[in-house]
């Protein structure tokens, strides 16, 4: 089966001056112990705890580029035994990510004074665990950014009230309608 055939990929952008994203989205408060839950917390450079203020870091730029990224499944592969889909669904995201990811390091070097947030946790060491977990310095840290939630922007009400998006869920692990991946372009 040729897995390229079977999802198709749509970008969404919505800008946001920084302080409508930081008033309407920001809930430190609110996020954040979804991070104290998630395994890579203190583990990866790009999770918190941070040694800066998350909204200070915000306030830096003036402008927000919110960029869906949102990966439509067909019914074939939806339709594949759930371990099948498990392991296509990872696939295809890791390969979206990351060839939305290479557009965005690109248009980062064009824009003056512009950062990527990513989405999700950092996958810049894959099959080595990050240097946080050594207490050593950060081996990317031109690549390496942050993502969205990990400095305390609800991204769930951010897709529903931007985008008018609700995120899809799946509990057993088969592959939902479609995926959304949020990033952000700071400028």
């Amino acid at each position: 089966m040729n897995i390229d055939n079977n999802y198709t990929v749509e970008v969404k952008r919505q800008t946001l001056p920084i302080d409508k994203l930081i008033t309407d989205f920001y809930r430190l408060d609110k996020i954040r112990p979804f991070c104290l839950e998630c395994p890579m917390y203190q583990k990866k450079w790009s999770c918190p705890p941070f040694d800066f203020n998350e909204e200070k870091y915000l306030r830096n730029y003036g402008y927000a580029d919110i960029l869906l990224l949102k990966i439509n499944y067909s019914d074939t592969l939806r339709n594949l035994p759930v371990e099948d889909q498990k392991k296509i669904g990872t696939l295809i995201i890791k390969k979206e990510k990351l060839k939305f990811l290479k557009k965005l390091y690109d248009l980062e070097k064009e824009v003056p004074n512009s950062k990527i947030l990513s989405a999700g946790t950092c996958d810049l060491c894959e099959g080595m665990p990050c240097a946080r977990v050594l207490s050593k310095p950060c081996r990317h840290p031109d690549l390496m950014r942050h993502s969205l939630e990990s400095l305390g922007i609800d991204v769930v009400k951010l897709l529903d009230d931007v985008f008018k998006e609700d995120i899809k869920w799946s509990s057993d692990g088969s592959l939902p309608e479609n995926h959304q991946i949020v990033f952000g372009f700071l400028s």
